[in-house]
């Protein structure tokens, strides 16, 4: 269609489309409003679209909504409220005379206006705020401050355990305050401080471990504390994309919903007997999962099975504390192929042992990307997908500053003697990584089978191998196509935490790089 630019993006053409059915012709009757469902692939062209419904004399019901995240299905969220405030924001300066708020009060898919365990009265109480500034043409003001955190539970790249985890997004701590006068705000333990003006004002930060704790100061005296009874962890037990919020305004919404009920917080993350393991752990391993009465009732120095390592050791090295740990030993061999044979994928990916030691990781930059070491969690895995392959992990689809980013990890199955091998498929803006992470303290040697995927244009691929503690690259191949090569590295020092990165690099001339085999031994332990 002209004026859209496939795949992903409608483009203009939208605007002319949303005048076309509020108008009509001989055969479509017009419509009196337009509106949308979420728009995700044009929410930039709302602007437009709205100018241009209006310009027909009828309504534009602009798509209001502040995430969506359907647990086996899509996932779009922003860092914090980003989406939520653009959106009225367009709504005021294009004078939309008609809200159509996108929810279901689907807690499953966490669009919901409704108060949650999650969100729990922040996006009811700010979509308030925004519908009488939408109202009134002014922000509104209150006899009191006000101070709404909205944050992920845990940074992107947090190994979770016990569960498995397909998908990963980005976030931020955001701090949206309401000040009734100018006043500091202030994040103790975060190193944090700022002016903040009368009325709305947001403000975010970088998405690190900790309580999460603001204040609102003037004239050096604490006038106003919130402390979120969920802070931001490390160590997450299953996938959470979604916002969790906390504020000012909670008790006194409480008191109001439920006047003759204690305040609960229902918080997965919060220590309620502060004895070093959270919540969940001990819902989960010890007591009822979502009852908080049990999260109580376990000993953090108790060794349940014997493995010589309490309670407490076993959350913090994220283990079974029922079951005993299995140790390696010398000889033991993580082989990429024993993820290929279960046949699903996640990320990370587990070994024969059950820790998580295989991850899928991703780089953006300018051509050549730069390989940092900086790199990031591939957002979304899936099935089998007809132009990638099997137990595909993707890269991003799109970005605001690269144009060509989109590329995955997957699996294929050699036409000669049908294992799987993995592919690296990176693209001229983006660099696909594959990331062994060590579990053990010792020396391990590294075998790859590997060969540039033909495309019939004669190229090369290329495979760099990186390691971190320290970073160095310690390879970097050129590989011509259909041509098969053997890598083989020993004396490799490594201790928990310490990762191999195994590179698809784009270069001018590159073509996908094909992993037959990928292999890694543990040739000796630490004392």
């Amino acid at each position: 269609i002209e004026g859209s630019t496939p795949p992903h993006t409608p483009g203009p053409i939208m605007a002319d489309y949303a005048a076309y059915l509020a108008k009509g012709d001989g055969k479509l009757q017009g419509q009196d409003a337009i509106g949308g469902f979420l728009g995700v692939n044009w929410l930039d062209e709302f602007e437009r679209v709205g100018l241009s419904v209006k310009k027909t004399g009828k309504t534009w019901a602009i798509p209001m909504w502040h995430q969506y995240n359907n647990i086996m299905g899509s996932l779009h969220v922003q860092p914090g409220t980003d989406l939520f405030r653009k959106l009225w924001e367009q709504a005021r300066s294009t004078n939309t005379t008609l809200i159509q708020y996108v929810t279901w009060n689907d807690y499953g898919e966490d669009t919901n206006l409704a108060p949650g365990t999650a969100t729990r009265y922040t996006i009811y109480d700010l979509t308030a705020h925004q519908i009488k500034w939408w109202k009134d043409g002014k922000q509104p003001t209150y006899d009191h401050d006000k101070v709404y955190l909205t944050y992920r539970r845990y940074p992107s790249g947090a190994t979770i355990y016990p569960l498995n985890s397909r998908r990963s997004a980005a976030g931020v701590l955001e701090v949206a305050s309401i000040l009734t006068k100018p006043g500091k705000i202030q994040l103790p333990g975060r190193s944090a401080n700022y002016d903040a003006p009368a009325g709305l004002f947001v403000k975010q930060f970088p998405l690190t471990a900790g309580p999460v704790v603001a204040e609102v100061v003037r004239d050096d005296k604490v006038q106003l504390r919130v402390t979120s009874p969920d802070p931001i962890s490390v160590k997450p037990w299953r996938e959470a994309n979604a916002m969790v919020c906390y504020s000012s305004e909670y008790d006194r919404q409480w008191q109001i919903d439920f006047p003759d009920t204690p305040v609960q917080t229902y918080a997965e993350y919060g220590d309620a007997d502060e004895d070093g393991l959270p919540n969940w752990f001990e819902m989960l391993y010890f007591g009822k999962l979502g009852d908080y009465s049990t999260a109580t009732s376990t000993n953090p120095n108790d060794d349940p099975d014997g493995d010589g390592l309490t309670n407490l050791q076993e959350y913090q090295q994220q283990s079974d504390p029922r079951k005993k740990t299995q140790s390696y030993q010398v000889g033991h061999v993580w082989d990429l192929a024993t993820v290929h044979q279960s046949g699903a994928t996640f990320n990370p990916d587990v070994d024969t042992t059950g820790r998580k030691v295989w991850h899928y990781l991703y780089k953006l930059g300018d051509r050549p990307v730069p390989l940092d070491g900086a790199y990031l969690p591939c957002p979304i895995s899936s099935g089998k997908v007809g132009y990638a392959g099997d137990m595909v992990q993707h890269t991003p689809y799109r970005d605001d500053q690269f144009k060509h980013v989109y590329g995955w990890v997957a699996r294929h199955k050699n036409p000669v003697d049908d294992s799987w091998m993995i592919q690296l498929r990176s693209n001229t803006n983006c660099s696909a990584i594959l990331a062994w992470q060590a579990p053990v303290t010792g020396r391990i040697s590294l075998h790859i089978s590997t060969y540039a995927k033909p495309d019939g244009s004669n190229r090369k691929g290329t495979l760099t191998i990186q390691r971190t503690g320290p970073f160095e690259t310690l390879m970097e191949k050129r590989v011509q196509e259909n041509e098969s090569v053997d890598v083989n590295l020993s004396d490799i020092t490594v201790k928990p935490g310490d990762r191999i990165y195994i590179i698809g690099s784009y270069h001018p001339d590159y073509v996908a790089m094909m992993l037959k085999t990928m292999k890694i031994k543990l040739e000796s332990l630490a004392e």
